[in-house]
């Protein structure tokens, strides 16, 4: 600040002069730091390109960066201008304790976004299940992590709260399988159910020969005998294999004449004949 005021202390001209040259040396430096900023967000968009950088952290990484090299352009600015940057340190510094405190659940969310992006439970695009919430993750940010629902809707969650609760990923691991049920009558033979099932998953390309497909018999109810058909797919394909997988176990059970049982009570009616007696 001393050497700021000095300059005025010479003569006007002088300080004209210095004045004049100081600004286009900060505007120089302002020049330079967008610069850097194009820089930056060209190799991050080139790293992303070629796989090189994972795109949830895109968003971050430009954010972090033209911040940094704006604070950074910032201090060369005030100390061209002769002011102590160590003194202004200090009261950012101060300041921003008092607002850390003021905002630590703010602070505690990005705390979590950070650990979010690092130990990555779950990736744009994927199909999760969290704090009660199943959706399409939209954007994994700093404060919240967002959803689309099934239903079209925007669930935004909190990251702390994100981190905290457990994380049900449907599409990290690539497959899924599915549990297909069936009840058959007693009066109908099992191994005949068992082949026209694995038929089924035999002539569907989308459910996959590895794990094999197995049928299992998982209960036996009083009307029926139940019959499971598990089978894997890949995450892309589950919702229309599982719809057309149900369809053609219904249509090909009873097309063999296999009845499908439902539950139901047969009720007796006894009629009790009394002799009348005459007086």
């Amino acid at each position: 600040m001393g050497k700021w005021i000095h300059q005025f202390m010479v003569s006007p001209k002088e300080a004209g002069t210095t004045l004049l040259y100081n600004v286009i040396v900060i505007l120089i430096v302002f020049v330079i730091a967008k610069l850097l900023i194009k820089i930056f967000k060209w190799i991050f968009r080139r790293m992303q390109d070629h796989n090189r950088l994972d795109r949830d952290l895109i968003p971050v990484l430009r954010a972090s960066t033209t911040y940094g090299i704006y604070i950074l352009a910032l201090m060369v600015a005030l100390e061209i201008l002769g002011m102590s940057t160590a003194s202004i340190l200090t009261i950012l510094g101060a300041a921003g304790l008092a607002i850390g405190l003021a905002l630590k659940d703010s602070l505690g969310n990005i705390a979590s976004g950070v650990a979010i992006l690092f130990v990555r439970p779950f990736r744009t695009n994927d199909v999760v299940t969290i704090n009660g919430q199943t959706g399409v993750v939209k954007s994994i940010g700093l404060f919240v992590t967002q959803l689309t629902t099934a239903e079209g809707l925007l669930a935004v969650l909190p990251n702390s709260n994100v981190l905290k609760d457990s994380v049900i990923n449907f599409t990290r691991n690539g497959t899924r399988r599915m549990d297909l049920s069936i009840g058959i009558g007693y009066q109908d033979s099992i191994d005949v159910a068992t082949e026209i099932l694995l038929g089924i998953a035999k002539s569907d390309r989308r459910i996959l020969p590895q794990p094999a497909p197995e049928v299992i018999i998982t209960q036996i109810t009083d009307h029926s005998v139940n019959l499971v058909l598990r089978i894997w797919t890949h995450v892309n394909d589950f919702g229309n294999t599982q719809f057309d997988a149900t369809k053609a176990m219904k249509e090909k059970i009873m097309a063999a004449g296999i009845e499908i049982p439902f539950p139901q009570r047969t009720l007796h009616i006894i009629h009790e004949k009394t002799d009348s007696i005459k007086e």
